[in-house]
């Protein structure tokens, strides 16, 4: 089995590489390349501090300029070049247990029938970040009012895209890209699987902060524009995203009355029942 580790480098993420590097270097499965995407960090820094790496890796840099989002899209694309059959993904500012490649090759070949795999986020203290994962996930509508699979706790097997399926993908080009593209891979028929006992060690900071905030306006001001983005980017390939889009943009949702979340994206959700105003769904 041909496991490839994606990442992105850039240079908000600089003082963290080490640790990253450091959490590859660890890996008890050692049967693995990385492919790294370098956005904007100097060559001569970053051969330097490659310099500690103990694993086989492919540096890539593009002339064109892509966005955050456009450069995972650009890791898929690498990846089935390469005939890669899973792509491992992993954000350059986090950190994975030393089994995470381990148990995802376990878990991969135990369970032949799924295109993507998901695991824990924890925090960098060890606090979970989400209540227990599903064993399975079979539908977009799992998905629908909130997310939990991230470009940092996930893989999929790459040999099962295809380079048109994934060039598709442009169309989501959006800050809260992870969370198309799995809405995305589900529409289309994937389903994926929870990997048990390897997590992912997430850093919070100053961009990193969804579901680590009291709620106020201006957080579930933010997370409606973000749904209102997200189900409109997806309304023409799902009936369910196209409702979600005509609710939230009519207003029709609901707040939840919590203090921290579960998952990302989670503030609001949908009550047909809470229609505002008298207003009918046409």
């Amino acid at each position: 089995m041909n496991i490839v580790f994606g990442t992105v480098f850039y240079n908000q993420a600089f003082e963290y590489l080490g640790d990253f590097i450091d959490s590859l270097n660890n890996q008890s499965d050692k049967d693995f390349k990385v492919l790294i995407i370098n956005d904007d960090i100097d060559k001569t820094k970053l051969d330097s501090l490659l310099l500690k790496a103990h694993f086989a890796y492919n540096v890539i840099q593009y002339e064109e300029k892509y966005s955050p989002a456009g450069l995972r899209i650009m890791l898929l694309i690498e990846a089935i070049k390469r005939k890669a059959d899973i792509l491992v993904i992993g954000d350059a500012d986090d950190v994975f247990s030393s089994n995470r490649i381990e148990q995802i090759r376990h878990t991969a070949t135990q369970d032949t029938t799924c295109t993507f795999f998901y695991n824990d986020i924890q925090t960098l203290s060890g606090e979970k970040v989400f209540p227990p994962l599903p064993d399975r996930v079979d539908d977009v509508k799992d998905i629908a009012d909130y997310n939990f699979l991230g470009m940092s706790n996930t893989a999929i097997r790459t040999d099962r895209l295809d380079l048109q399926e994934v060039d598709s993908f442009f169309e989501g080009d959006q800050p809260i890209f992870d969370w198309y593209l799995y809405s995305r891979l589900l529409i289309n028929g994937a389903t994926g699987r929870y990997v048990d006992g390897a997590p992912t060690y997430y850093r919070y900071h100053g961009n990193n902060l969804v579901g680590n905030q009291d709620m106020n306006e201006s957080i579930v001001a933010k997370e409606i524009e973000v749904k209102i983005r997200h189900y409109k980017s997806l309304e023409k390939h799902s009936d369910l995203m196209k409702k979600r889009y005509r609710e939230y943009v009519k207003g029709m949702y609901c707040r939840n009355d919590v203090h921290n979340p579960h998952f990302w994206w989670n503030y609001t959700y949908t009550n047909i029942a809470a229609t505002p105003r008298g207003e009918q769904m046409p």
